[in-house]
Parts: structure tokens; sequence; C-alpha cells
């Protein structure tokens, strides 16, 4: 038996549902859930694959059902109070995939949801690519059978399943290097592959403007503007990309931004300096994505960990506690 199907055991005797039962009565505690894409499955250009709508719909409406769904800030001003809310979740979405707009948007608007939106601006009206989704992009449309990337090494490509592979191993070789290299090694691969990537396809997965400001439900953050590792590049290039993310939505929304998420947002991904240029730039709070565990007041509002949205059982999971229980 795999691991899915354990949990989805595990959920089926109601073990998640007493787990929470219990943990709730000894403390208020509140989970953050990270989502990115929403739609149906079919292989296109990015990088992350998409939730399906049907998931996404049964996950919502049990959330409705069974939690109070609250934003960002009125999380951030109950753990100022040392008064967490009963039973609460938070709702999130990284990078501002256009889906979250057509599909992902409509579910919560039935239900009169809130929401944050981290946005990466560099997607936004301008047809770019991130590049993570260059990287997927190269690799689904190249025709070679095969890739050799001096730096990165020779890689097959015979198959659907493996060209998915190659970019997730490309992906995380490229994490663990610096901005520069990482870009570098991007043309590197663009070069190797022999595709070009078309100057404006950014303009079918990522959000517009006149979208993010038609989603009226929805609450916005900054996820910088090219969506870097912040650790990986000097100092000032990474405030540049906190500041200016923050300044753009600003300007474009006539809203302010107080909140941020970290890119990647896993152990290494943030350090004292980058919280420092985080608070300077005038947010309140931060979400990672580690640890994935659930928050009490007593968390830095600047180091706020995230559940992973996916299947219900591994949600239910997550929501009880058990899993962050066990990581510490």
């Amino acid at each position: 038996m795999d691991k899915k199907s354990i949990v989805a055991a595990l959920d089926h005797l109601a073990l998640f549902d007493a787990y929470g039962k219990i943990r709730k009565r000894l403390a208020n505690q509140a989970a953050i859930i990270m989502y990115h894409r929403v739609g149906p499955i079919t292989n296109d250009d990015c990088y992350l694959p998409p939730i399906t709508i049907d998931a996404f719909r049964e996950e919502i409406e049990y959330l409705h059902k069974n939690y109070t769904i609250i934003s960002i800030d009125t999380l951030i001003s109950k753990m100022n109070s040392r008064q967490m809310p009963k039973n609460a979740v938070v709702i999130t979405f990284d990078d501002g995939y256009k889906d979250n707009y057509t599909y992902a948007y409509p579910i919560l608007e039935k239900y009169g949801i809130p929401a944050t939106i981290y946005l990466a601006t560099g997607g936004m009206d301008t047809g770019n690519l991130f590049w993570f989704d260059q990287l997927s992009y190269l690799i689904k449309n190249t025709s070679a059978k095969e890739i050799n990337i001096d730096g990165l090494g020779r890689y097959d490509l015979t198959s659907e399943q493996s060209r998915c592979l190659v970019a997730r191993h490309i992906c995380e070789t490229l994490k663990k290097k610096s901005e520069n290299e990482k870009l570098a090694l991007i043309e590197k691969m663009k070069d190797c592959c022999q595709v070009r990537i078309p100057n404006d396809i950014g303009f079918r997965y990522y959000l517009t403007w006149k979208e993010i400001k038609e989603m009226e439900l929805i609450n916005f953050g900054a996820h910088t503007v090219t969506h870097p590792i912040l650790t990986r590049m000097p100092l000032e290039s990474a405030k540049h990309e906190i500041v200016k993310s923050k300044l753009e939505i600003e300007e474009k929304t006539g809203k302010k931004i107080t909140s941020f998420s970290y890119p990647n947002g896993q152990i290494g991904d943030m350090n004292a300096q980058i919280i420092d240029c985080v608070k300077e730039a005038g947010f309140n709070s931060a979400v990672s994505f580690y640890p994935s565990r659930l928050i009490s007041y007593k968390d830095d509002p600047f180091l706020l960990g995230r559940v992973w949205g996916s299947e219900l059982h591994i949600l239910k999971m997550l929501l009880c506690g058990v899993y962050g229980d066990l990581l510490q």
C-alpha cells in the first residue's frame, strides 16, 4: 500500500477528525493553505501541474463547512492581540496564474470566501515566463530525444514521463545555483534544446492587471518580480525584488500591500537579512512553505509556514495537526 492509500484509509476511519478535535481542546491554532494552479489536467507548458477543478471545489466546500476562513491580515491582527481565532484557515495562492481567475475565483466567489494571491509581478502583462516555466517550456517543446548541457549533465527525453522527471531534476538543481548561474544555464538550455520561447506566451498563463482588479474578494500580496531565490543573489538585488513588487502592485491596484511570500519558501530561501528587507519594505507578515504546520500566536509573523492544498485526504491530515506535530 502506498503512502496516499494509507492516508486515505486513515481519513476513512475518521482518525484525522478525532486527532484534530482533541488538539483543538488544547490550543487554538490556524492553518495557511498554499495553492498555485487550479484547472483541467492538461500537458501545458508550465512547470507546476494544477490541482483539478473538482478537487479544488471539494476542498473549498469542505473548508467552508468545517472551518472559519479568514484573510491573512485578520490572522495577523489576531496573532498580535494574542487571541487566535478558533478553527481558522487562510487560503493563499502563489505566483499569479491566470487559472486563479478562470477556475478558482468563481468557486471562491460562490461561497464568499476571501483569499490572498501573492503576485510575482514580472509575469503580469509582460508576456514573459518565469524561469521555471521557461525551463519546462524548453524541455516539453524540444524535438531532441536527448540533451547534454555543460554544467547540468546529459538527460534522456524519449518519453513524456522522462521529460517531466528531467524538468523536475533540473529545476531542483538550478535552485541551488546563484541567480546569475541559473540564468546562464537556462540560456545554455535554449541553445541545446533549439527552442524559441514566444515573447508573448506569458499572456496565456499569467494574470493581467485587469483580471486582478476584477477579483473583489481577493487580497493581494507580493512575491518578488522575477521569482528568484532571494538568498542566491546579492542583497541589494534581493531588496530591489522585494520593494519593486510591492510598489508595482500598490500602483496597479490602489491598495496597500501588507503581506509577502518568499519564493520557493524552503529552508535556506530566507535568512535574517532577507527578513529584515521584508520588514523595512513595510510588510507586516511573510509566508513560506516550511515548516508545514499549524500556527499559534507565538509564531514569528515573518516566518509563517503553510500546508499544501492537494488531495482532500492529505489536506485533512495536515489540518488536524498530526503532520506538524511529527515534524517537531
